[in-house]
């Protein structure tokens, strides 16, 4: 790996270019995103750095999310037993962005205005995925928003970094005096630096790759890719190592269509044990929580017919499924909802007379 004698300012863009171009501002930019979203998926270059026998280069979904989604996978290999998406980790920037308003010295602030971006008009803007702005919701359009804001590895990578105490290990291609090379930097909570060599073995670490058009993808761990595969819970019995509860988990979060899904689950309430329906993960989401966020409607109303707690468990972000439904802005779940709340689940569960906590453990 060739030496870095400097740490590369990537807000002085100046100093060393990208060998494709660097995200286009304005209309250029939102014209680079349409053309995104038509591919999905990228074709890879064929120029790739050299990495260890035990990791490769994944795919990552375009149209402004690229970042996140490859965050998001490398976050799973390290926290299998959590779950990441696009929209939470664009949650996570959000809420750091929201404590940073009244901060003068906050080095976020700092750096959006190097990006000739002001912090009041980030935090509305930074939660939307490029599908949220696809679909036009009521939100988007109040706020006239064309486009999603690209992840940064030293604004958005940095709270992330902070907020799962790991390090974002980045590999991009620039062109140094006149030579294509491969640079290595490093990001966490409090900054980033260039580095000559990486461990890709090194604990919470994530590994991205950047090898042009501003589209990054995750590097990730072969060993571990098998694992997941390997631990992955069938649709029917029950596996020594798998409780109930976490198979559950599992039926929401896979990729399958909401049908299948359904499906998957009625089995799972067929068998004994049957899971704890209002069962709380790593995270404390709930069942019910990880549906909402999928806004997937016959997966929420099966669970709340089944016993599902609407509004009086919440997560580890202090929100109930209700509010996760509002704070999405998912109207037409927050109707389904609203409409199955009960009058139990109208104050919090502790302040309730024994006799209702009794009846709500039934």
């Amino acid at each position: 790996m060739l030496e870095v004698e400097h740490p590369i300012d990537y807000f002085k863009k100046e100093k060393t270019s990208l060998k494709a171009a660097e995200p286009l501002e304005g209309a250029q930019h939102v014209k680079q995103i349409a053309s995104r979203r038509k591919t999905l998926r990228f074709k890879r270059s064929d120029d790739n750095p050299e990495l260890p026998e035990n990791f490769k280069v994944g795919q990552a979904i375009g149209g402004g999310d690229c970042f996140f989604d490859s965050v998001a996978q490398g976050l799973k290999q390290l926290k299998p037993e959590m779950d990441f998406t696009v929209k939470s980790l664009r949650e996570v920037c959000k809420r750091f962005a929201q404590s940073q308003l009244e901060n003068d010295q906050s080095w976020l602030k700092k750096a959006l205005k190097n990006e000739a971006e002001q912090i009041n008009v980030y935090v509305p803007h930074i939660e939307f995925t490029a599908n949220d702005i696809e679909q036009k919701s009521e939100s988007v359009n109040v706020l006239g928003l064309t486009s999603p804001i690209w992840g940064r590895s030293e604004i958005e990578g940095r709270i992330i970094c902070k907020e799962y105490n790991v390090k974002l290990h980045i590999i991009e291609e620039h062109i140094v005096e006149g030579k294509e090379i491969w640079v290595n930097q490093i990001v966490d909570e409090s900054g980033s630096r260039s580095i000559n060599d990486i461990n890709y073995n090194e604990e919470n670490t994530i590994h991205i790759i950047n090898r042009g058009n501003a589209h990054f993808e995750p590097v990730l761990s072969k060993q571990e890719i098998q694992h997941n595969k390997q631990q992955s819970p069938g649709p029917s019995d029950y596996d020594d190592e798998i409780t109930p509860e976490e198979e559950l988990i599992n039926a929401i979060k896979s990729r399958d269509l909401e049908e299948k899904k359904l499906e998957k689950i009625k089995r799972l309430f067929e068998q004994e044990p049957k899971p704890n329906i209002n069962f709380q993960d790593a995270n404390a989401d709930t069942p019910l929580h990880i549906a909402v966020r999928k806004g997937e409607q016959k997966i929420i109303v099966f669970l709340i017919n089944g016993g599902a707690r609407v509004n009086d468990i919440v997560s580890r972000h202090d929100r109930t499924p209700l509010d996760v439904a509002k704070h999405l802005n998912k109207q037409d779940i927050v109707q389904i909802l609203e409409s199955h709340i009960q009058p139990s689940q109208q104050v919090p569960v502790e302040e309730q007379p024994a006799s209702q906590q009794q009846l709500l453990q039934i």
